[in-house]
């Protein structure tokens, strides 16, 4: 399922000149900088979808910041890449060298994705994850999907946009 979210709405097409395939750049954690910040959008992405169930809600603010690192998996053309925090720090921060940095460093990415862990209900029929995808300064987006399984196929029920720069 976050195979098919990434690499359906995340990977970055680079011209067939380019030596070596693309890599999809990944930040393997939902962000929780503010503390608290997955259960404030679990909460608020409930408000705004009423329909979808609330062991969801709860599933998806215990899971999201887990900092565990996931196992890293195919994306058809494109490679993947797991970034540790410790990569993105030397990079991004006050008197870093920035995005111009980064993409000397990785010049076959297009951008970083950050994932959340996805948040179930018991039955395994829904799911919550968080996606985000920044390519420069005022170049990203982040949202949290909703999905629902039903006859063998993982649907996107909704997509709510939390941020855009």
């Amino acid at each position: 399922m976050l195979r098919a979210i990434i690499d359906s709405s995340y990977t970055r097409t680079l011209p067939d000149s380019m030596a070596g395939a693309p890599e999809v750049l990944l930040d393997d954690h939902f962000d929780d900088v503010e503390g608290g910040r997955a259960s404030d959008v679990a909460e608020w992405v409930a408000d705004s979808i009423p329909d979808i169930p609330r062991e969801l809600i709860r599933d998806f603010a215990r899971v999201a910041t887990d900092r565990s690192r996931i196992e890293p998996f195919a994306l058809g053309r494109s490679r993947l890449r797991l970034l540790s925090d410790s990569t993105l720090a030397r990079f991004f921060g006050r008197l870093k060298p920035g995005w111009e940095g980064f993409r000397r460093a990785f010049p076959q990415g297009g951008g970083i994705v950050s994932v959340s862990r996805v948040g179930l209900t018991h039955d395994g029929r829904w799911a919550m994850v968080y996606v985000g995808s920044q390519g420069d300064w005022l170049a990203g987006a982040g949202f949290v999907y909703v999905l629902h399984h039903d006859g063998g196929i993982w649907r996107i029920r909704h997509r709510q946009l939390l941020w855009i720069s």
